[in-house]
């Protein structure tokens, strides 16, 4: 089957189709807007009454929000830093960089910036 044929058998909006069949099979319940309303409703009375309780470092979006801007910004820098290097010793030994090694150079940063995410992980930023 080509790309072309399986892609015309999808329908038209999946996550709609994928919503009925969910709520047929009775996973999940309907949503209307006053079942919304009054999940919303719900939510608040609880926490109102002190029934939910977030964890302290999920109070307050903005210190994540910070913590993972920092983290972006420091990787960005050392990253940045170590290919400004390669670019400026590969023009250093001929002038021009060959299309192999700017190819090579890319593949280079794709694997910085993978072992950089596969080192560091997400729980630092509810510490």
């Amino acid at each position: 089957m080509n790309k072309h044929s399986s892609q015309s058998n999808m329908p038209d909006d999946l996550d709609a189709l994928i919503y009925r069949t969910m709520v047929e099979m009775q996973w999940i319940e309907p949503i209307s807007d006053e079942t919304l309303k009054q999940d919303e409703q719900d939510f608040r009375a609880a926490r109102k009454a002190n029934e939910i309780h977030l964890p302290q470092v999920l109070e307050s979006p903005d210190v994540i929000l910070a913590k993972l801007q920092k983290r972006h910004q420091a990787a960005g820098r050392s990253i940045g830093a170590e290919i400004q290097e390669q670019m400026a010793r590969a023009a250093r030994e001929g002038g021009a960089v060959p299309p192999e090694v700017e190819e090579q150079m890319r593949r280079d940063r794709a694997a910085a910036e993978a072992k950089l995410q596969m080192r560091k992980g997400y729980e630092d930023l509810f510490s």
